[in-house]
């Protein structure tokens, strides 16, 4: 009944595509039309007995779409991650496809005690050598967001605005060259 109600359903959404492959399948434009039009008690009879439906399954598509929905999430849990220690937008606007805008409200939303506006303050001069060398030390991390996650994680008293003060100098410009994750 699954398999009906799928083919149905696909039919339903009138995709030019899928009814061209229905048609190509040897399907003629009555019997989806039959189907389209059968009775529930109908269709449960057809989808009881040998109808021809079977289902088809492609593992390769499968992992694909399992890897964008990995992927995604990842992202997100970056995203949300670096909003909620204090990133500011326009590190935001650089590691993710964000506008200001969009960057300014994640930062009411989901951090709105970190994201007080104006300028972060330095941390002191011996915890910047520190942070500096930290940096220098994760440049072999090719992926921006995680880089600057683990250097915030070494220093998480700080917010990331404020560890960006110090290694700025460092990367202006690099941000968008560097692959992302």
């Amino acid at each position: 009944m699954f398999a009906l109600t799928r083919l149905i359903a696909a039919m339903e959404d009138a995709d030019p595509q899928v009814l061209h492959q229905m048609l190509g399948a040897g399907m003629t434009p009555e019997l989806l039309d039959r189907l389209r039009s059968m009775p529930l008690n109908e269709a449960l009879r057809f989808a009881v007995g040998q109808c021809g439906l079977a289902i088809a399954v492609d593992t390769a598509a499968m992992r694909a779409q399992l890897q964008r929905i990995d992927r995604a999430k990842a992202d997100r849990e970056a995203l949300e991650y670096l909003v909620r220690h204090g990133a500011s937008p326009r590190l935001l606007t650089q590691l993710f496809t964000l506008s200001q805008s969009d960057a300014r409200r994640l930062r009411r939303v989901l951090a709105p005690d970190v994201a007080t506006g104006g300028r972060p303050r330095l941390p002191p001069d011996e915890m910047r050598d520190e942070i500096e060398r930290v940096w220098a030390e994760l440049a072999a991390e090719p992926c921006p967001r995680a880089r600057i996650r683990r250097l915030h994680e070494r220093f998480a008293t700080q917010v990331i605005a404020s560890l960006e003060l110090v290694i700025l100098p460092q990367v202006t410009g690099a941000w968008r060259s560097s692959p992302q994750a």
